[in-house]
């Protein structure tokens, strides 16, 4: 993915989900996964993961392990690619139900156990060009638990063109978009905390991959984030960046 925010990939409702996130960077746990292909044009997905990777008390300790009333999280994906357009269409569950949000933000003596799923679908097109010099597009779209879930509705889209800068044919450029609504638990603790507070955050990225070699690539991005963190305190956010990529093949 050339984007850096993991919004563009994942998406906010997913990304944020479960007691300490999906099985994923930087908090990784144990998963079986597979795909079978149907045909040329579709492939069916699916994964099994430790519903809670990793220790949320200590997020920056690795602990590999299956824990009783963790759970796990299933996913499956239907990924279907007709012509220059391409379709993915997913649902996700938590085995194990978890703590409503508002409870567990205001640390209630009882607190309520709700699920935490969702569905999303994902298009990408070819709008100019083909892959090698061209524009192309994608957009998400999510829906997830809004007693489980920071949040609980997702859009984000952009546009990425390739080798489009004239004598450099394999740099990248993009840009893009993601809002992320907050979730029915989020928006009622941010309003018992400060009495009014946004019910979404939006972020937006701009990036550009200049491929210094074959193997190496240099990105500058800037990103900027209205109402980070569904928090009134905090200002809207730039954040400037240079990722490096390296890849080496025998």
């Amino acid at each position: 993915m050339l984007f850096v925010n993991s919004a563009f990939g994942m998406g906010s409702d997913l990304g944020t989900s479960g007691r300490n996130g999906p099985s994923t960077f930087p908090s990784t746990g144990l998963a079986v996964r597979g795909q079978v292909k149907i045909g040329q044009a579709l492939t069916m997905r699916a994964a099994v993961a430790d519903g809670v990777p990793n220790d949320p008390a200590f997020p920056r300790r690795l602990n590999v392990g299956l824990h009783s009333g963790d759970g796990a999280l299933l996913i499956g994906e239907g990924d279907v690619e007709l012509g220059n357009l391409r379709l993915l269409a997913g649902a996700w569950g938590y085995t194990a139900r978890i703590d409503d949000r508002f409870d567990a933000g205001i640390g209630a003596t009882t607190e309520r156990q709700v699920a935490s799923n969702g569905v999303y679908l994902r298009g990408e097109a070819q709008l100019i060009g083909d892959r090698d010099r061209g524009v192309r597009a994608f957009v998400r779209l999510g829906s997830a638990s809004g007693r489980a879930n920071i949040f609980d509705r997702f859009v984000s889209g952009g546009i990425v063109g390739h080798g489009l800068i004239g004598g450099r044919p394999a740099d990248d450029s993009g840009i893009a978009i993601a809002w992320a609504g907050a979730g029915s638990a989020s928006r009622e603790l941010a309003s018992a905390r400060f009495g009014e507070a946004p019910d979404a955050e939006t972020t937006i990225e701009l990036t550009h991959r200049f491929a210094v070699t074959d193997w190496l690539g240099v990105q500058p991005h800037a990103q900027y984030v209205l109402d980070p963190g569904l928090d009134p305190t905090l200002d809207d956010a730039l954040v400037l960046g240079v990722r490096v990529s390296a890849t080496f093949a025998h």
